[in-house]
């Protein structure tokens, strides 16, 4: 839970997702988690597992920081670039974000077009 009590170092925790449908007052909105690409700064893949989708509800809707612009990679952009990936604007990008990691996390990316990306707490 996220409210007033809850220490400062928890609120600067931050997850990147991808947000997969539009906000109803219903249902809120779907997000699936972006993990980091191995090797690269600001390269994204989405995890498409059904149990890691998350329902972020109308009352949950403060979770969200700030919208991340991004663009899908096509793997042309450079030899090592991976097709499908997302990059994100390092600028939007929150700093503990941008430290390069050196393994794959083993989630296997998929490819998306025009998606929507946000930034959330935990």
């Amino acid at each position: 839970d996220w409210n007033e009590d809850t220490p400062d170092e928890i609120k600067h925790a931050y997850d990147m997702v991808e947000v997969l449908d539009d906000y109803t007052e219903e249902k809120g909105v779907s997000v699936a988690p972006l993990c980091k690409a191995a090797g690269f700064q600001t390269v994204f893949h989405k995890q498409l597992e059904p149990k890691e989708v998350k329902h972020i509800l109308k009352e949950e809707m403060f979770r969200f920081s700030h919208q991340v612009p991004s663009h899908i990679l096509t793997g042309q952009e450079k030899p090592d670039a991976p097709k499908g990936y997302v990059e994100l604007d390092p600028a939007a990008t929150p700093p503990d974000l941008l430290e390069v990691i050196a393994t794959a996390n083993k989630e296997k990316a998929t490819e998306s077009s025009n998606a929507d990306h946000g930034v959330t707490g935990p």
